[in-house]
């Protein structure tokens, strides 16, 4: 039964432009913690979230009001020109793929559920898997390959592998614009309890995520492994949190969205006291907690109807940078 879902799935090509923006964003947030990298690129980092906190306070409703394939295309060539500009300083990189990034991270996911009705989970699977796919194939091999080159030749690669990446994407979506976006949604959100408490999901979710990445790698150090060896149980603990993704929609069908999300985030909360304990243990339980979460909070935005479902996004996206700021300290 799921395999026959799967065949009729415009995620599956929509993935490729996810896993281009995760496998850049995850792998070099991973990677800035170490010395593989410029030492202005957490300054880099930091202008990338900013911008697409920003960003998606217009991309939302802009992207529920026009066709999704236009925003990707210029998400792609905003992509191509903020890598190539890596070599330079952080500003470039910061600004341009962080705006590419906001495009991609809200059509890629709101485009399926205007198009489609039913199983909404499982339409988001491939680009979640995606998301971990593009990290933990980024640390294992891209990572290796790029410390080998210098930092000139490592952003041609990265903005050609990119620009493939989003021209895919591009080519892979269809007419998705539905009519009916109104200005008072906003106030009627700010009405209803349900909202308040989703984004304050959001807001924990994401800065508790983030929280224990961060210790990943440090505590692995501490226990006496090596850095190759913590970058590569990193990296597979990515892949295994993307294979985990579609059983995690198919517990979301069937037990209920907010009660899989729920223990994705109380299982996060459990892992960061133990993470100095047991490193390598944590890390790949908790990205089981992890896979719980994309696949099933995707459908509870699209509560508000087809024509807001960008506009979700967008805030939902919002509260968790923020929630990263607040908990994790930095972007």
């Amino acid at each position: 039964m799921i395999i026959k879902k799967l065949k009729n799935w415009m995620g599956i090509p929509l993935a490729f432009g996810i896993f281009g923006v995760y496998a850049i964003q995850r792998g070099l947030v991973t990677l800035s913690r170490t010395d593989m990298v410029p030492v202005w690129f957490k300054e880099g980092l930091d202008i990338y979230f900013i911008m697409m906190i920003l960003g998606m306070i217009i991309a939302g409703p802009l992207l529920d009001k026009i066709n999704s394939r236009g925003a990707i295309l210029i998400g792609t060539i905003l992509g191509v020109v903020g890598l190539a500009t890596l070599g330079f300083g952080p500003w470039g990189f910061g600004l341009l793929f962080g705006a590419c990034a906001v495009l991609f991270k809200i059509a890629s996911y709101s485009s399926p559920m205007k198009v489609f009705d039913g199983g909404e989970a499982y339409k988001i699977v491939p680009q979640a898997a995606a998301k971990n796919f593009g990290g933990g194939l980024f640390i294992l091999i891209l990572g290796s390959l790029l410390a080998s080159l210098s930092w000139g030749t490592s952003t041609v690669i990265l903005a050609t592998f990119f620009g493939i990446s989003g021209i895919v994407a591009y080519l892979s979506i269809p007419d998705d614009k539905v009519e009916g976006w109104k200005v008072n949604i906003f106030k009627e959100l700010a009405l209803q309890w349900r909202f308040w408490l989703l984004m304050l999901y959001f807001f924990a979710m994401a800065g508790l995520s983030y929280l224990l990445w961060s210790y990943f790698i440090p505590a692995m150090l501490a226990s006496g492994l090596s850095k190759a060896s913590a970058l590569t149980i990193v990296g597979t603990s990515y892949l295994l949190s993307g294979v985990l993704r579609l059983p995690s929609a198919w517990l979301g069908e069937k037990i209920g969205h907010i009660t899989v999300i729920t223990i994705g985030t109380l299982g996060l909360l459990a892992s960061i006291p133990l993470v100095y304990a047991i490193p390598v243990t944590i890390t790949y339980i908790s990205s089981a907690f992890g896979a719980m979460h994309t696949p099933n909070y995707w459908p509870l935005l699209k509560h508000w109807g087809k024509p807001y479902v960008a506009t979700m996004g967008a805030m939902a996206y919002i509260s968790m940078w923020i929630g990263i700021g607040v908990i994790y300290g930095r972007w």
